[in-house]
């Protein structure tokens, strides 16, 4: 990760204080990372992944599902904006009116064609890490079956699900079941 002096790493605290104007802001690391706003395409994608994991998780009363701008404090020098992420009910107690303060049940993050080593590598390495139990990243540029990789935790490191058509089974809680036909498919 960074190799900030401990002193100068950034925290939550300094977070609060980044200025509200259109950009994500995250700390990873104790290093402010900064990104444009998300393009329609990513809005549309998240939209519709949103809509089904409502489904599955939030209306089946399995857990909280959250759209971003939306805070994840993983650490005390760890401030992250996933597109989507996933709160079963077991985790609910780390949930406050302001952010969610502990490690999610899962995270999904759509790439940005300007940056995708942030979400491939970074991210990926940050959420093994800290042991989020699914990581889902959506590439819209790629083909059609490689478009969603679903990395599950295994023995403390990612293994990548085998790749999905129509539907994908999650890891954490098996019985949800979400309905990929048609994900990518718009008229821009």
């Amino acid at each position: 990760m960074s190799t900030i002096p401990e002193q100068s790493k950034l925290t939550y605290e300094d977070y609060l204080l980044v200025p509200e104007d259109g950009k994500r802001y995250e700390i990873i690391g104790g290093a402010l990372y900064v990104n444009a706003a998300p393009n329609s395409y990513h809005q549309a994608i998240l939209g519709r992944l949103y809509i089904e994991f409502n489904k599955q998780i939030a209306e089946a009363k399995h857990g909280l599902v959250f759209l971003a701008p939306f805070d994840v404090q993983l650490d005390q020098h760890t401030v992250i904006q996933p597109d989507l992420t996933i709160i079963l009910n077991d985790r609910r107690s780390y949930l406050t009116k302001a952010k969610f303060d502990g490690v999610p049940s899962m995270v999904i993050e759509i790439i940005s064609p300007s940056n995708p080593s942030h979400d491939r590598k970074l991210k990926r390495k940050l959420y093994e890490q800290t042991e989020i139990q699914e990581y889902w990243i959506v590439d819209p540029e790629q083909k059609k079956l490689e478009q969603l990789e679903q990395l599950v935790l295994a023995d403390g490191a990612y293994e990548v699900r085998e790749a999905a058509t129509s539907t994908v089974s999650l890891s954490i809680t098996p019985e949800a079941t979400i309905d990929i036909t048609g994900l990518f498919e718009f008229d821009f």
